[in-house]
C-alpha cells in the first residue's frame, strides 16, 4: 500500500491504491483507498464526495486513456472504490506501458502531482495468456498429429503461402484430420493415384484442373446416323448426331398446288369430331393467334358453315385482353373485310364484333399516309336506313357509340355528309344516354372537334352545342395538359362583326356562364384575349347593372390602368353581417409615391430619417412635410433626401415630429410610358361619351356602344 498527499485548494487528499487479481476470469477493475483531509490534516466530514477518476500515458500533459465519475461515501475522512465499475478498463488500457493516475474534486481542479500505477495493476496483462494471440513461433515439432483434434483444419485457418512441402512431415495428414467441403477426399471411393482411360473412340484431355471427356465419332451405339430436312420444314441442330435437335420452322410455310373448287380445301387440314376447335392458336406476345395472307386474287381466309339448321356464327372473335378480336388488313386495292348477307329475309347482321374486354369489337384502320381513306364505310339505300350505326349499351361510363380515326394528314377520324339542302338533317349526328357519355367527341393534336358553316349569309354556327341538364355545358373544352399555353377552346372569325367565341346564358336566375375559361396548368390561363388593334380589346366586358368584369383573387395588371375611379370596398369592420366600407383612391396628375412616419428628436433636437435603399434608384422631385407632436418648434429640413436619408433639425429633446415625403417615380418603366394629362380623342370617339348619364345624355351616345352589338335573344335561335 502507498500513502500520497495531494494538495486541492484547501483540501489534501491521501490515496491508497490497491489491486488483486485472479488468474481464472481476470475482472477489468482496481481497488483504490484514500483519505480526504484539510490542509490541517484533519479529516473531512463524514458524507458524499463527486470525485472523477483519470488514467493518463504521461506524468504531466499526454494522452487521457480513461475516466469515470462517481459519489464516493467518506467515514473520518477514509473511502474505499473500485475503478472501473462505472467505465470498464478493458479495451482503454493494455497495461503493457506506464500510467499515471489523476483524481479530481467537484467544483475543484485537478490534483497534482498525477500517481504513477505500480506492478500490482499490470497483473491485468496476464489475461493475454489465455489466447494464442501473443504466441510469436511455434518450434517446430511441438504441434504433433496427436495434438490436432479431427476435422479443425480448415481452409480459413491457414494464411496462404505459409506452409510449404518441407513444413509437413510425410504420411502426417490424413483425411480424418481435414475437415469436409476442403479437398477432394476420393473419386468413386478409390484414392491415391487414380488413372482414367477412354474406349471406344473416346477421348480425355485435361487443361488445368478441367478434365474432358469426348465420346467421339464411333462411341454411343448404332442409333440415326443422320437426319434430312426435303421441304425446309424443320430447324435440325447436329443432323449427325450422337445428339440431334429437330423442331419445326416457325414460321412455318406449306405449299403444294391442289386444285378442289368445290371445297375450297387446301394443303393443310384439321379435323375435330368433339365440342373443341379443329384450329386453336395462341399467342401470348404482340402478334397474330392466327394469320391468313392471300398474294393472288383468291380469298385469305373463308368460315362456312354448310348445315343449314346450325345457328352459330361461322366466324368469331374474343378477346380476353386489351387487343382486337378480328382484325383486317388491306395493302391493295380490294377490301380487307367482306361480310354479306344474300337471303333478304334475314335480319342479322353481315358483320358482328363483341368484345368483354376494353378493346375494339370491330376496328377499321386506313393506314394510307395520304388521300382520302376510309377506316369504316358504310351505305344504306333505305329511306330509313343507317350508313354505319354505332350503339353503346352501358347505361354508364366512358363509352363510346362510333369511334373514328385516321392517320393521314388530310383524313377524318369520322366524316359526315348531308347532301340535301334544306331540312333540318345532321352531316354527324352522336347521341349518348350514359350520364357521363359523349354523344361527339373528337381528340386530335390540333383541332379536336372542327365546324365550318359555310354560308356567307345568315345565322349560321360552326359549332353549336346544347345541354339541357340543370349542370351541362352547351360546349365544354378541355385541355389536359398540365404545362405550355394551350386553349380548352379556341374561337376565330374572319367577320367585321363576328364573335371568335360566343356564349349565351339564357337563364335569369342561378350563377350562369355565357363564357367560362378554367385552366389547370402552371402556366395555363382560364380566359385569354388578345387584340393585334390599336383601338381594340383583348378582353371586352360589359354590364348594365352588375359587373362589367369581377376578380375573385389578386389581379396583375403589367401596362398602365385606366379607370374612371377608385376605391376599396371591404366588410366593415363595425357591422361586417350588414354594411360594407369604401374608401377613394388618392389620386395625382404625376406617377407619385407618398412615404411617411413619425420620429422623437434627441438631446441635439434632432433626427436622421432613413428610407429603403431603393429610394433614391425609384423617385425624384422629392416635397417634404413637417409636423410636431404635442408641442411646438420652428423644424425645418436640414438635409435633403440624399443617399436614402434626409435629416430633420430645430427641435428639442423628445420632441415627436410626423413627416411625409412624396416622389415621383423614375424607373425605367415610368421613364418610358408617362401618363398624359391631357389626350384628345380619337376619330370614331370624338363625340362620344365614357359616362354619357353623366352628362344628361343617353348609353347610345356612350363610347362602349362602338363595341356592343345588342343581340335579339328572340331571334338568332337554331331550328333543332
Amino acid at each position: 500500500m502507498k500513502k500520497c498527499a495531494f494538495f486541492l485548494t484547501n483540501i489534501f487528499i491521501i490515496v491508497i491504491v490497491t489491486c488483486t487479481t485472479v488468474l481464472s476470469q481476470i475482472p477489468y477493475k482496481l481497488s483504490y483507498q484514500g483519505i480526504l483531509t484539510d490542509t490541517l490534516g484533519y479529516s473531512l466530514a463524514d458524507g458524499e464526495w463527486g470525485i472523477t477518476f483519470r488514467l493518463y500515458d504521461s506524468h504531466a500533459g499526454g494522452n487521457q486513456l480513461w475516466t469515470e465519475s462517481k459519489q464516493i461515501q467518506t467515514n473520518r475522512g477514509l473511502f474505499s472504490t473500485i475503478l472501473g465499475d462505472v467505465n470498464s478498463l478493458e479495451g482503454a488500457t493494455r497495461f503493457d506501458k506506464p500510467y499515471w493516475l489523476s483524481l479530481q474534486l467537484s467544483g475543484q481542479s485537478e490534483m497534482l502531482p498525477r500517481i504513477q500505477l505500480t506492478a500490482v495493476g499490470y497483473s491485468l496483462n496476464s489475461i493475454r495468456s489465455d489466447t494464442a494471440k501473443t504466441v510469436i513461433s511455434i518450434p517446430d515439432g511441438i504441434v504433433t498429429e496427436s495434438k490436432i483434434a479431427n476435422n479443425t483444419i480448415s481452409s480459413q485457418k491457414i494464411v496462404d503461402g505459409t506452409i510449404s512441402t518441407a513444413d509437413i512431415a510425410n504420411n502426417s495428414i490424413t483425411t480424418t484430420k481435414i475437415a469436409s467441403g476442403q479437398v477432394v477426399k476420393s473419386l468413386n471411393n478409390l484414392k491415391d493415384n487414380i488413372i482414367l482411360s477412354a474406349e471406344g473412340g473416346a477421348s480425355i484431355t485435361s487443361s488445368g484442373d478441367t478434365i474432358k471427356i469426348n465420346a467421339g465419332s464411333g462411341g454411343g451405339g448404332t442409333g440415326i446416323q443422320g437426319v434430312q430436312n426435303t421441304n425446309n420444314t424443320l430447324n435440325i441442330t447436329n443432323p449427325n448426331g450422337p445428339t440431334a435437335t429437330i423442331n419445326l420452322k416457325v414460321p412455318l410455310t406449306l405449299s403444294d398446288s391442289l386444285q378442289n373448287t368445290a371445297y375450297e380445301r387446301g394443303v393443310f387440314k384439321t379435323s375435330n369430331h368433339g365440342t373443341g376447335s379443329a384450329i386453336y392458336g395462341v399467342q401470348t406476345s404482340s402478334g397474330k393467334s392466327i394469320y391468313g395472307l392471300n398474294t393472288g386474287t383468291g380469298k385469305a381466309g373463308v368460315f362456312s358453315i354448310e348445315n343449314a339448321s346450325n345457328t352459330q356464327v361461322a366466324l368469331t372473335g374474343e378477346t380476353n385482353g386489351t387487343g382486337r378480336a378480328i382484325f383486317a388488313n388491306q395493302t391493295g386495292t380490294g377490301r380487307a373485310l367482306h361480310a354479306q348477307i344474300n337471303n333478304a329475309s334475314n335480319s342479322q347482321a353481315a358483320l358482328t364484333g363483341e368484345t368483354n374486354g376494353s378493346g375494339t369489337a370491330v376496328n377499321g384502320s386506313a393506314t394510307s399516309a395520304s388521300g382520302a381513306t376510309t377506316g369504316v364505310y358504310g351505305l344504306s339505300a333505305s329511306t330509313s336506313g343507317r350508313g354505319v350505326i354505332g350503339f353503346a349499351s352501358a347505361s354508364s361510363g366512358t363509352t363510346y357509340g362510333i369511334l373514328g380515326q385516321t392517320n393521314s394528314p388530310g383524313g377524318y377520324g369520322v366524316y359526315g355528309l348531308a347532301t340535301s339542302s334544306s331540312g333540318s338533317n345532321y352531316g354527324l349526328y352522336g347521341e349518348s344516354n350514359s350520364s357521363t357519355g359523349r354523344g361527339v367527341q373528337g381528340v386530335s393534336p390540333y383541332l379536336g372537334t372542327y365546324g365550318r358553316a359555310e354560308a356567307t349569309t345568315g345565322v349560321n354556327y360552326g359549332v353549336y352545342g346544347r345541354s339541357n341538364s340543370t349542370e351541362g355545358y352547351g360546349v365544354f373544352g378541355i385541355n389536359a395538359a398540365t404545362t405550355g399555353y394551350n386553349y380548352g377552346i379556341y374561337g376565330e372569325t374572319n367577320s367585321p362583326n363576328g364573335r371568335a367565341v360566343y356564349g349565351l346564358a339564357d337563364g335569369t336566375t342561378g350563377s350562369a356562364f355565357g363564357v367560362y375559361g378554367n385552366s389547370k396548368s402552371a402556366n395555363g390561363t382560364g380566359v385569354y384575349g388578345v387584340c393585334n388593334g390599336a383601338g381594340g380589346y383583348g378582353v371586352f366586358g360589359s354590364a348594365i347593372t352588375g359587373y362589367a368584369g369581377y376578380f375573385a383573387g389578386r389581379v396583375n395588371v403589367e401596362g398602365t390602368l385606366s379607370k374612371g375611379a377608385g376605391s376599396f370596398k371591404i366588410d366593415h369592420p363595425l357591422d361586417p353581417e350588414n354594411k360594407y366600407l369604401y374608401h377613394s383612391f388618392v389620386e395625382s396628375p404625376d406617377m407619385m409615391n407618398i412615404y411617411n412616419g413619425n420620429i422623437v428628436l434627441n438631446e441635439r433636437g434632432e433626427a436622421t430619417i432613413l428610407l429603403p435603399d431603393w429610394f433614391d434608384a425609384l423617385n425624384k422631385d422629392f416635397r417634404y412635410q413637417l409636423t410636431c407632436i404635442g408641442g411646438f418648434a420652428n423644424i425645418y429640413i436640414a438635409e435633403k433626401v440624399n443617399k436614402n436619408k434626409f435629416k430633420i433639425a430645430g427641435g428639442y429633446n423628445g420632441l415627436e415630429v410626423s413627416w411625409q415625403v412624396t416622389g415621383i417615380r423614375k424607373d425605367a418603366f415610368a421613364e418610358k410610358n408617362r401618363i398624359p394629362v391631357e389626350e384628345d380623342k380619337i376619330d370614331n370617339e370624338k363625340g362620344k361619351y365614357i359616362h354619357p348619364e353623366a352628362f344628361g345624355l343617353s348609353k347610345k351616345h356612350g363610347i362602349n356602344e362602338l363595341n356592343l352589338q345588342h343581340d335579339d335573344t328572340s331571334e338568332n335561335k337554331i331550328i333543332e
